[in-house]
């Protein structure tokens, strides 16, 4: 019971910070009105372009949970890593705290016998291979940023530092458990103990890190274009930079989809590098729009599909 309160709690929180940020946009556009003039000028052409980079950036997210399976001997074929990416979106906005996972989970261990511990353990190195490059990766901009124009930010470079320390210490420094009689404990230990069994595959570790830049790099695409579709140009460098942080804002991702948050912290990081506030929110606003498109269009189809699947294998 005290578990159920908690979740409701949680999720009366996440709602009532959407229902601030929803408010707080309300005003700014009001007071602002003069600098969203450019919004008329949209070119729709991008939003195709867009669109189809958020397809990819989905299908990478899937190709990285299949490439980390195959090391549990889990083989997802294109409709399962593909959907699984698809559906564990939209759950996430439907549901606060990242709440797209435990469908996920859900799925996995139905379908293919991945116990919740192992889930929770590869989600875990997911999240530390992707949050160790994303951090050295802004530890660096930062440092280029400061050598080239003379910028910095110091809570930034602090909170970069923290995120790549935390993670190389884990990947240096994880212990690796002996087996329990005790029950909950063992679940501990083979959460814990799946990342030795990750990072013992040199050729894997260089799969997760190449398909990790990828991402990266297409979720920049979209900011690139989503600057064109209104008819203004970055450079690639500060769109990898917003995407970059971006990304980063997973750590502190406390309403569905992180909507409010990530548009937070594309505005901070466009402030930065001497991007108006008004041009940065209007893009952050435009990838959302366009990814709740691809998502609540795609979602619903491959929710049936996998849903379908499992009922198949019940049958068996």
């Amino acid at each position: 019971m005290k578990i159920r309160n908690i979740l409701k709690y949680r999720r009366i929180f996440a709602y009532f910070l959407i229902a601030i940020f929803v408010v707080w946009l309300i005003f700014y556009l009001l007071k602002h009105k003069s600098d969203f003039q450019f919004l008329l000028t949209v070119n729709w052409q991008y939003i195709v372009v867009i669109a189809l980079l958020i397809i990819i950036f989905l299908y990478m997210s899937g190709r990285f949970l299949q490439t980390m399976l195959v090391r549990f001997n889990i083989r997802l074929k294109l409709f399962e890593y593909f959907g699984l990416a698809v559906v564990t979106t939209m759950g996430n906005y439907l549901i606060p705290f990242q709440g797209g996972m435990g469908m996920r989970a859900f799925y996995l261990r139905k379908k293919h016998g991945f116990s919740y511990s192992e889930f929770a353990g590869t989600s875990g190195a997911n999240y530390v291979i992707v949050f160790f490059i994303y951090s050295l990766i802004l530890v660096l901009f930062l440092t280029i940023l400061y050598l080239k124009n003379n910028i910095i930010n110091l809570p930034l470079i602090i909170f970069g530092t923290i995120v790549l320390s935390v993670c190389s210490t884990v990947i240096i420094f994880a212990p690796k458990l002996k087996t329990s009689k005790n029950r909950w404990w063992q679940k501990a230990v083979i959460m814990i103990n799946c990342w030795h069994k990750i990072r013992k595959n040199k050729r894997l570790i260089f799969d997760l890190t190449v398909l990790a830049f990828m991402n990266l790099f297409i979720n920049a695409l979209t900011f690139y274009y989503s600057f064109k579709a209104f008819g203004l140009n970055i450079s690639l460098f500060k769109a990898i930079f917003m995407s970059n942080l971006a990304g980063l804002s997973l750590l502190i991702n406390l309403t569905p989809g992180a909507i409010g948050i990530r548009e937070a912290v594309v505005v901070f990081s466009g402030q930065i590098i001497s991007i108006p506030s008004a041009e940065s929110l209007s893009v952050a606003l435009l990838n959302r729009s366009v990814a709740l498109l691809v998502v609540f269009i795609l979602g619903p189809i491959f929710s049936y599909i996998l849903r379908k699947e499992l009922k198949n294998e019940t049958k068996k």
